[in-house]
Formats: structure tokens, sequence, C-alpha cells
């Protein structure tokens, strides 16, 4: 039992076998358990040491030679409490971590990773991770682009019936929505930039081959509803940035949003 336990301390079979030996015979130099065990004594001498460094051991000095003996199990309670304040620590440190590797791991992130999303419940889905993602990579704003045509609002299905909770939960979530509408007659023709506070997605259309964009730090979200339901989740942090580009340069020569005021509580979140 008791190699057992000093193996998921970490020791290795020698320190285990030096341990018990000093265990069960006391205090002696390096050199009677290198002899006693059969070990290169300089080897047994480093082992000695690491353990001494664990607390497990204890150094007596007499007539300047130095003598080894088990800490027992105060020993090793004090190193089990020394290990989990390590721990703590370590943990507290990830955050920075994270940072440094991201900035040194310039090539991990270059082939991006795609995401297929199908049917009804697939979208809903995506708005899920869409919302984890968000909260993943710690961002404040999520950037929007809804088609809006004549013809795809002669659909009967509205964005509504995918996004009820996606926008519940955002709001929760304090997340703004930056929000931009293609529209025209039978494709896109123009766009303008909707007021988030005005916006009830049962005005928009969820069929016909109506589209949402949606970026999400380093994440890009499509979302495609025609006779089969689609989306397409695309990372990676290169090709967001130009994503983000499109969405400054397409915001940068647009009006503000209208100023009608908005909804009282935005009703529809109600419902």
């Amino acid at each position: 039992m008791l190699k057992d336990y000093l193996g998921k301390l970490g020791l290795t079979d020698k320190e285990q076998t030096i341990y018990l030996t000093l265990a069960s015979i006391g205090v002696q130099p390096a050199s009677i358990i290198a002899r006693r065990l059969d070990l290169d004594r300089v080897v047994t001498y480093k082992h000695l040491k690491k353990l001494e460094s664990l607390g497990l051991m204890k150094v007596y000095i007499r007539d300047g030679i130095q003598y080894f003996g088990v800490t027992g199990a105060e020993g090793i309670a004090a190193h089990l409490q020394d290990r989990e304040q390590s721990v703590e620590e370590l943990a507290a440190q990830i955050p920075a971590v994270e940072t440094e590797l991201k900035q040194i791991m310039r090539g991990e992130g270059f082939v991006p990773t795609v995401q297929v999303f199908q049917g009804k419940s697939g979208i809903k889905a995506l708005f899920r991770d869409l919302l984890f993602e968000a909260k993943n990579e710690r961002v404040v704003r999520i950037r929007m682009l809804t088609s809006n045509t004549f013809d795809q609002q002669m659909g009967t299905t509205t964005l509504g019936k995918f996004t009820e909770e996606f926008f519940k939960d955002a709001q929760k979530a304090k997340l703004a929505i930056e929000m931009l509408e293609a529209s025209g007659t039978l494709i896109p023709e123009y766009i303008r930039r909707l007021d988030p506070a005005h916006f009830d997605p049962r005005e928009f259309p969820a069929a016909r081959g109506a589209t949402n964009v949606f970026l999400v730090g380093t994440a890009l979200y499509l979302a495609c509803y025609g006779d089969s339901l689609i989306g397409l989740k695309l990372k990676q942090e290169q090709m967001s940035q130009i994503f983000h580009f499109f969405f400054d340069a397409i915001g940068k020569n647009l009006p503000p949003a209208d100023s009608r005021a908005p909804r009282e509580l935005e009703t529809w979140l109600k419902k």
C-alpha cells in the first residue's frame, strides 16, 4: 500500500525503494543506502536530495557527514499542502499563459476549422454556439448582416422562429449587436444600418434563400434559410480580419440608424 501511495505522489520506483528502505532502517548516509540497494552512490545521493527538496527527507550532519532520514506522515502532508498551493498559483496564471501562447503560436491557427449545421435543430445549435463563442472569446460586440429582399418576404417563415432565444440570451449577456440589412427586390441591391432597439426578428424573412452573416471575434457564421436549412462556422484569425474590414468599410459610408423611440421594453422579447 505504501509503495502505491508513494507512486501516486509522483515518486519513481528508485525513489520509492530508497524512501521505504530509510523508513525501515533509520537515518543513514547515502553510501550505506547505495550499498544496501546496490546503487551508484552519486545516483543515490541525487535521489535523496530530490526527496529532501520535496520535504520527504530530512538531512542531519554528524562529524561533517550528511545523514538522511524520512520525515514521515508529517512531511507527506506538508508536501501535499505545498503542491496544492502551487497548483492554485499555476491555475491563476492560466489567462496570462494563454495570452503569451497566442502571441507565439502564429502558425497554429492558420488552418481554419469548419463546422456545418443542418436542419432546424442545426440552425438553433448554430445560435447557441455563437453565444458560446462570444463568451469564450470574451467579445462584447457581435456584428450581423441579414438579407431582407422583397422576394424573401414572400416566404411564410420569419427569423423569429429560430432566433428568439438567441436575442434574449444575448441581451442577458449584455452583448452589443451591430446590425446591417441588405435589401432589394429579387436580390440584395442596397444596404442600411439597423438600430437593435427597433429590431424585431419576426419582421425579417427566414425563407427563399434569406441569409444571415455573424462575425464573432475570430469566428464567422453563415445561416441560409431555403428549401433546406444550413449553417456554417468558419474560424480562423487571419480570415476573420478581412471580414471585420468589410464591416468597417461598409459601415463607414452608411448613415446612422433611424432615431425612432425604441419599442417599450422590446415587447417581442417577452413573448
